[in-house]
């Protein structure tokens, strides 16, 4: 019988199979508009192993203030390094390791089981010898004698300013940002800032029910001494009344106090205030505040909570990438960088010009920030001399908004930022209950400030989603059109994922302004890097898993454990590195070879592997038939667990709540410019929009470069 011809599609996949494979592949280039100054990807591979100074050992150490995810990275250093061949050693204490000669050596084993773990096994302290000429002398000095061809220092911008002066005695270093502060300019994202915003929003979160039940006025403090990204993002997340950074607020404290008194006339019960710690004084606020006011008022510190605990789904795969590109870096004849990630990729600077640079707050969520804080009930701090008013142009004067499909943790703060972004511009809104459902058998309410009120913090969705097979007829839609035309509706913004949007595309073919906003725990909209609820869901299942792995180990057990993705597999590449697996299985990349899998269960059994973890996508699937084809062929215990739908629930975390409210925001926003048949995405490090139906003829895949820096981790 003759084959059977592969498809166009057939043939690129198979291709991307084969690209993923060669671990030493050359990756494409992205150019930048700043030559020689970021080098995006792998811009290294051209240059063979050797022409320099060949790198043959690696000292690697944690400096400063310690970040969940710092483990994550020296993980990731030691098992990339040991892949190319290389020498590593752990240099205890930071800078003050290195001076003392103070090392151990590490192998791929020795960093076994510390990717789920807070704070950094090989210690971290802040270095005052390092800023003497002595103290440099001795730590390049060290550094030749112990044979170390190159450094790799995990920590923030005084770090790196430590790696400059050993750069200038002619030691190579490599810097990764680890900070919670996020506060090193060359990088939109630092290890340990996600774990920190969210284990300050959950506090706040715990603090928020105690204020409103006894209707007291709240200061929390959250780290950040010369940084207000903390608090920004935990203001977005929490819901605050204020938020008070040290780039922002002005010291005026009568005004902070005339708009307590200005909301409790207005009916509110309570008030947030979150201050961040370059702002100071909490204590005396509180006190003149309920001096002021006659408010209970208090204040909460929240202080070395926020360093600790174990690191979130992004600051242990981001962590990975960045120790793995480090080596990369190194092998490929790199020298004096910093590893960064900017622009949707994850890039490298010159040292000198990254320490040069500066940053500042996000302009966009900072006036979301203040459209938020406003709610109709007062001007709030952040609208007076520091953001543009809101001015409605007239292109839109009455929106419907709903949630379609599958809900996901997050839609309610996008809806709440829909409906007070849109009354900001003198916009009346009216929610849909039950997506499309709604729609037809005209279910809504007329939606005010106060109907969202406290529900940025709430998972699913306030206003109900379902699947409406009545909505692919012909007759389903005009009924649809119907009841926008009776409400004299201008536009209609719905979320969900890419069921929704094709729903939203029948919709603009028969004359609708609709405006998509990207809501999947699968992550599977083309056109965006982030879809509201993946978050949340991608760190539901790791905390599962991180269980499960538990309890593997202790009966020296194989676990295949299947996570959400119905046609995609970034649930599965983003859980399987979280959580160190030793096998990832995912569509867009697995061969459906399980005799390949169970070989090399059976080769790392007979080294001594003592736990095979196996991460399937639900688009895979075959979970129970794998895990009994695994116990036959190799007599290892094998279970299979699938997550299910505990992965769509659950209280946002602190980036779901925050890109919700800026996509929300951003729909809005383009309502009123006058634009129509949009789809709100997250591109290359900024809240965009793009043609509703170029948009639906977009496709994406995995990372590569993550999915291929996994498999040099789990070997």
């Amino acid at each position: 019988m003759a084959a059977k011809a592969k498809t166009s599609k057939e043939i690129k996949r198979s291709e991307e199979i084969k690209e993923v494979k060669d671990t030493e592949k050359t990756v494409k280039v992205v150019k930048s508009s700043k030559k020689d100054t970021m080098i995006k990807d792998d811009a290294y591979a051209k240059i063979p192993m050797g022409e320099g100074k060949t790198v043959r050992k690696i000292g690697v150490l944690t400096s400063g203030g310690d970040a969940p995810g710092m483990n994550a990275a020296v993980r990731a250093v030691v098992r990339t390094a040991i892949n190319y061949g290389m020498e590593v050693v752990g240099i205890r204490r930071g800078f003050s390791g290195l001076i003392e000669n103070d090392y151990v050596p590490l192998t791929g084993r020795s960093v076994a089981d510390t990717i789920a773990k807070g704070g950094t096994f090989l210690y971290t302290a802040r270095c005052p010898e390092m800023i003497t000429k002595e103290g440099q002398d001795t730590a390049a000095k060290n550094c030749v004698e112990q044979g170390i061809d190159a450094l790799v220092v995990i920590g923030g911008d005084g770090s790196f300013r430590g790696c400059l002066s050993l750069a200038e005695r002619g030691i190579n270093v490599i810097g990764i940002p680890g900070t919670i502060d996020l506060d090193i300019a060359c990088t939109e994202y630092t290890i340990g800032f996600d774990t920190a915003i969210n284990t300050a929003m959950e506090a706040i979160d715990k603090i928020r029910d105690t204020s409103t039940s006894r209707e007291r006025c709240s200061i929390i403090e959250v780290m950040g001494r010369h940084a207000g990204y903390i608090a920004l993002w935990c203001g977005l997340a929490n819901g605050a009344e204020a938020v008070l950074t040290t780039e922002l607020y002005k010291y005026e404290e009568k005004k902070l106090i005339d708009d307590i008194e200005l909301k409790r006339k207005n009916g509110r019960q309570h008030y947030i205030i979150i201050n961040a710690e370059g702002i100071g004084d909490s204590e005396g606020m509180a006190k003149r505040i309920e001096y002021a006011t006659g408010m209970s008022t208090s204040a909460t510190i929240l202080g070395y909570l926020q360093r600790g605990g174990s690191p979130t789904c992004k600051d242990r795969v981001y962590a990975s990438a960045m120790g793995a590109k480090a080596v990369d870096i190194l092998y490929k004849g790199g020298c004096n960088r910093v590893v960064a990630y900017k622009n949707g990729g994850f890039c490298d600077f010159d040292m000198k010009e990254a320490l040069a640079m500066k940053k500042d707050l996000d302009p966009f969520l900072v006036d979301m920030l203040g459209k938020l804080t406003r709610k109709g009930e007062g001007k709030g701090l952040l609208s007076e001399g520091m953001l543009p008013a809101d001015v409605s142009t007239g292109n839109c004067k009455s929106i419907g908004v709903l949630t379609s499909g599958d809900d996901a943790p997050g839609m309610n703060a996008a809806i709440r930022a829909v409906v007070r972004s849109a009354i900001g511009y003198n916009m009346r809104v009216f929610g849909f209950r039950r997506g499309f459902a709604g729609l037809i058998e005209k279910d809504y309410l007329e939606m005010t400030n106060k109907t969202m009120s406290e529900t940025v913090q709430l998972g699913g969705t306030q206003l109900l989603a379902s699947d409406c097979p009545e909505f692919l007829t012909e007759e389903g839609q005009e009924k649809a059109i119907e009841t926008l035309k009776e409400l004299g509706l201008d536009a209609l913004i719905v979320l969900g994922g890419n069921g929704t949007m094709r729903g939203g595309l029948d919709l603009i073919k028969k004359g609708i302004n609709v405006i998509g906003i990207p809501a999947t725990i699968d992550c599977e909209v083309a056109c965006t890097e982030y879809t509201i609820g993946f978050d949340t869901a991608v760190n539901t299942a790791m905390q599962a898993i991180d269980k499960i792995r538990d309890t593997s180990q202790s009966h020296e057990r194989c676990s295949v454990i299947e996570v959400a993705g119905k046609r995609s597999g970034f649930n599965a590449l983003w859980c399987g590195i979280a959580n160190g697996a030793e096998e990832i299985l995912i569509p867009e990349f697995y061969d459906r070879d399980e005799q390949r899998i169970i070989s090399e269960i059976i080769s790392k059994k007979k080294l001594g592997k003592r736990l095979h973890l196996i991460v399937n996508a639900h688009s895979v699937g075959r979970s129970g038939s794998l895990a009994k084809n695994i116990e036959f062929a190799t007599g290892l215990e094998t279970r299979a667990n699938i997550l299910g739908l505990v992965e769509s629930g659950g209280r946002p975390t602190c980036m779901d709540r925050v890109f919700a409210c800026a996509m929300g925001g951003k729909a809005v926003e383009a309502l009123n410019k006058g634009s129509r048949n949009r789809i709100v995405a997250f591109c290359n490090g900024e809240f965009v929009d793009f043609d509703f139906e170029k948009a639906m003829r977009m496709e994406k895949t995995p990372d590569t470069y993550l999915y291929t820096m996994s498999k040099k981790l789990s070997r």
